[in-house]
Order: structure tokens, then sequence, then C-alpha cells
């Protein structure tokens, strides 16, 4: 058996740096094995999966949703119709913001 104690400061100096150096290798392997593994992955999501991803997204960008527009007709007093509602199906969105204006700093008149 080998005494630790008993070995040249030399030895010693000389063992603590190779094994500092053999981790040191190991970890800038380990960290370029990481980002090697991070780039294919996202080179795989761009080429290979991108255009199947881009259409599912636009796919679930429009959403149809029934709206029922019956809500029902008013009476007068004798029975015949004040109001009534007509079944159209259509939805009218109000923007508060006009985005129409493509340069910056131009304020709306």
């Amino acid at each position: 058996m080998k005494n630790t104690y008993n070995d040249d400061p030399r030895e010693q100096e000389a063992k603590l740096k190779r094994h500092f150096n053999i981790r040191l290798n190991l970890f800038f392997f380990s960290t370029f094995i990481i980002f090697t593994v991070i780039i294919v992955r996202l080179a795989i999501l761009q080429f290979v999966e991108g255009p199947s991803l881009s259409q599912q997204e636009t796919s679930m960008r429009v959403k149809d949703v029934p709206l029922s527009p019956i809500r029902g007709t008013i009476y007068a007093a004798g029975g015949e119709k004040l109001a009534y509602s007509t079944p159209v199906q259509s939805l009218y969105i109000t923007l508060q913001k006009d985005y129409s204006k493509s340069e910056r700093g131009m304020k709306p008149a």
C-alpha cells in the first residue's frame, strides 16, 4: 500500500493538476455535448417539424363558435308583435384604437 503522506510534494501537486485538468476537460466536454443537443433539437424543430407546427398554429388561431341569435319576441298587451329578432349569424367587433396608421408618432385626427 502506498502512503500518501510520505509522497513527494511535487508528485502530489502533479497529481492534483492532472485531476484538475481531467475534471476541467470533462466539464467542457459535457458543456459541448449539452449545447450540441440543444442546437440539434432547435434545428429539428425549425426545419423538420416547423411546417406542421405552423399549420397547427394557424388552425388553432381561427375558432368557429356558434352563437344563438334568437332572443325572443316582445308582444304588446293586445297580442301584436312590437319587437322581434331575425336570426342572423354575424359578429361585429369595434376596435378602440386606430391601427391603420403604420408610422410611429402619428396621432389620429
